[in-house]
């Protein structure tokens, strides 16, 4: 297995996509909390006169009735009315946080990994209920490193909750003196306080663990050389069996050319160093069509097909050259040659229908 050392190169787009199935991906909690704190403060801070008026209005009728005994229904169903007020009335209040919250949720989660589907990430590990390898995580190097991050964000978030407590101590200490109502607009105004000087530091704390844990899965997610050059023999697949394809692609290829030279209409040669097969269909074709060409071997293998199928052969020395050096199997001829190919099929329309044999 590779060291660390080894692995230098980074991680191929393959090599994350695989990652990525396994759920192995860069995802803060510390983010997705921070979000969640934002999102739903100042949803609540929106929402807070009425949710404050709603709950004070509750709290203020429930103490109100204590005062007197004889408005107090004190029987089984008394009891559960008052319970469902007060439970209708929380959670209307706490409806818009909690919608909030879960739309923060999904925002950021979506915003850090995308949407993610991974079964593998759901399949049961021996591993993880393994006694002795849950010790090596416990005291493992990462282990370490989450709670030094953990110490962090106490002391950082401790910090700033301090100050901002120790600004408002002054009106915290007031509430006591104050009526029901003004106390808990007081308290409220106290928290909402504190907690909006809590923002920013939770964000910052929330990104910077995405960094480092985006850091972190690049670490792990790197290669080898030898690595990369396998994966890259994978996609491109490998040369012997490549070269092999192409090897069986050039043989049928071959084959399907010799076999159109026994339907061509005149063969053209140098006589001996190159050979041209030419197929000519009034009808269908506006001017003659390369069906074969080869060199040496392969041109004195076209000479034998053709003799074997009775094709013509004529050996024109300059046509053969110029056709075979400019242009390709399928293709037809270029304008310059009309004249000297249209007098060889001439010539052999002519040999033929002198022979009896009649136009090919």
């Amino acid at each position: 297995m590779a060291s660390h050392e080894d692995r230098t190169e980074q991680p191929t787009q393959r090599r994350r996509e695989e990652a990525r199935k396994r759920g192995q991906v860069a995802r803060s909690p510390d983010l997705n909390a921070a979000v969640n704190f934002v999102v739903c403060l100042y949803v609540l801070k929106a929402a807070l006169s009425s949710s404050r008026q709603t709950i004070a209005g509750l709290i203020s009728s429930s103490m109100s009735r204590l005062g007197d005994v004889a408005a107090v229904d004190i029987t089984e169903v008394g009891a559960h009315a008052l319970l469902v007020k007060g439970m209708g009335s929380v959670l209307l209040a706490a409806a818009p946080v909690a919608l909030a919250a879960m739309a923060a949720g999904t925002a950021a989660g979506l915003a850090q990994v995308g949407l993610m589907i991974t079964p593998q990430a759901f399949a049961p590990k021996l591993n993880r209920i393994d006694p002795i390898a849950g010790l090596g995580r416990l005291f493992s190097k990462q282990a370490v490193v989450e709670m030094l991050k953990a110490v962090a964000k106490v002391v950082v978030i401790g910090y700033f909750a301090y100050q901002a407590l120790r600004a408002r101590a002054p009106a915290m200490v007031m509430t006591a003196h104050m009526e029901l109502g003004e106390g808990l607009r007081a308290a409220g105004d106290a928290a909402m306080y504190v907690a909006t000087r809590m923002d920013i530091p939770l964000l910052g704390i929330g990104a910077a663990d995405y960094v480092i844990r985006r850091r972190q899965l690049d670490r792990e997610l790197r290669m080898t050389k030898q690595e990369v050059k396998e994966e890259l023999k994978q996609q491109e697949g490998d040369p012997l069996v490549k070269s092999r394809i192409r090897q069986r692609q050039r043989q049928l290829a071959m084959r399907r050319m010799m076999e159109d030279v026994k339907l061509a209409d005149v063969v053209v040669t140098n006589p001996t160093h190159y050979a041209v097969a030419l197929k000519y269909d009034r009808e269908k074709m506006r001017a003659p069509h390369v069906v074969a060409k080869g060199q040496r071997l392969i041109a004195q293998r076209i000479r034998e097909i053709a003799a074997a199928a009775g094709v013509p052969i004529v050996e024109n020395p300059l046509v053969a050259q110029a056709v075979f050096k400019s242009v390709e199997i399928g293709q037809e001829i270029p304008p310059d040659l009309y004249r000297a190919v249209a007098e060889i099929l001439a010539f052999v329309y002519k040999l033929a229908q002198q022979r009896g044999g009649g136009s090919r």
